[in-house]
Formats: structure tokens, sequence, C-alpha cells
């Protein structure tokens, strides 16, 4: 499988895939979970948005024509909610780890299941009038944001993924992307500590993909 990175505007990807059996999260990683959300005890809501991970990727939405506060991503919702006592759902070990690596960096971070993923995949921005079912909610209005797409269309971006590769439980081969903006850093190595660590995944390999050039998987 090819992924080909087709946004002109400053980005990379960071791209896991692994084998892992998808399951409930331990307590060890719902304590490194908790360990992750205290550090924001004492901050602001108005201080999320600085954040350099952050704020560079609101950057990069304006530049697309995305309201980045009326389309936060997924990183900047999270914290946000951590900084409001409102908590995060913990939904199995992917994912779990998925939001512990995107809250602790800031960078927005999606998990998809490969058999369910058809063709090539494009990263690219999403038609003006696009929308897909995301996770948890309704058709979801996703035109002009960054998007994955496959050959039947989009289904993950840096706010909301849909249902199409949602990851559910069982044995499977796992795509993660860390959607980087500017000159962020992603965390790949502590990446794969972790998915070892936590979920006790195998097969691992890692790739980083700039604007405008493609990798193989």
């Amino acid at each position: 499988m090819k992924i080909t990175n087709a946004l002109t505007i400053p980005n990379h990807l960071g791209i896991l895939v692994y084998d892992v059996d998808v399951k409930e999260s331990s307590k060890r990683l719902q304590e490194a979970m908790h360990a992750v959300m205290a550090k924001y005890a004492n901050m602001q809501t108005s201080d999320v948005a600085k954040m350099p991970a952050i704020a560079a990727t609101r950057k990069a939405y304006s530049t697309l024509g995305k309201s980045p506060s009326r389309y936060r991503n997924a990183a900047e919702a999270m914290i946000r909610r951590i900084v409001k006592k409102q908590g995060l759902y913990q939904i199995n070990n992917v994912v779990d780890l998925n939001n512990l690596m995107s809250i602790d960096s800031g960078i927005s971070i999606g998990s998809y299941i490969l058999d369910s993923i058809e063709g090539d995949i494009i990263y690219k921005q999403a038609d003006t009038d696009a929308y897909y079912a995301g996770i948890g909610k309704d058709q979801i209005h996703i035109g002009s944001l960054p998007c994955l797409h496959d050959r039947n269309g989009p289904f993950g971006n840096p706010t909301s993924d849909s249902q199409k590769a949602m990851v559910t439980e069982g044995h499977h081969r796992i795509l993660t992307v860390l959607y980087g903006f500017g000159d962020t850093i992603l965390p790949l190595d502590s990446y794969v500590d972790a998915l070892h660590t936590y979920c006790g995944a195998t097969r691992i390999e890692t790739k980083e993909l700039v604007a405008c050039a493609d990798v193989t998987i």
C-alpha cells in the first residue's frame, strides 16, 4: 500500500504499522493516562491553543480555510476536556494509547484497521461539501479539512475519524498516523516503546512522510 502526502502546506505524517490484540486497557495503561492528565491540573482553557503542536495545527487549519475554533483538532479537544475536569472515555488499549500519546504531545493521532482500508491512501484536503459518519457521531462536515482518503473516499483527519476503519477488539494490523504541522517533532520512537509496553504490539514499522511525497507500507 502506498501513502501519498498531497498537502502542499508545511506538514509531515508519522506512520506506524503493527500487529496487536485490541482489548481492554491494562491498569498500567490507565495509570499512565491519569499521570499525563494530571499535568494539566492548573492549566486554563485559554492556554491550550498556545501549546506549540496545537498552535501549528490551528495555523494549518486557518491556511486551509477551516475555522480552528469551530473545528478543533482532536488533541486540543481532549486537552480542553481534561482542563475542564470532564475526563476522557476509555475505549480499548490501542485507542487509549492513541489518546495518551496525543494529550502528552499535543499532536492529533488517528488509528485505523488496515483491512478496512481499500487501495492506496492519499492525504489531501477534503472537498468543500464532504461529509462522513464520525465515530460516535452522525454525519459530520469535513469539508476543507486535511483528510486521509482511500479509493472510496475520506476516512480520517486530525479532528474526527470516520466509522469506516475504527479500531475494534480482536487481532488486527493497525495503521496509526500522527498528524504533524509546521516544525512539530513527532514522537515516533516513544510511540514504539509505548506500543511494546502497554499493548504488546509486534511487527512494528515506522516511517515519516513529508509534504508532497509518498511511502510504501
